[in-house]
């Protein structure tokens, strides 16, 4: 289950990246553009840190 959930987020931030990089390509750096990047990489190092790294128990 933990790795479907991973595999899950993982393809979500990757679309959600690619999205990210087409409209900076598209319509230049803007300060939203920045600040999609900012919170890809808080999603990035949340989610995967918190599915590789399980609570103990």
């Amino acid at each position: 289950m933990r790795l479907a959930v991973f595999t899950i987020a993982l393809l979500f931030i990757v679309a959600l990246a690619v999205l990210t990089v087409r409209d900076i390509r598209v319509h230049g750096a803007t300060p939203v553009g920045v600040l999609a990047i900012v919170i890809l990489v808080l999603f990035t190092t949340g989610i995967v840190g918190a599915l590789l790294h399980p609570p103990r128990r």
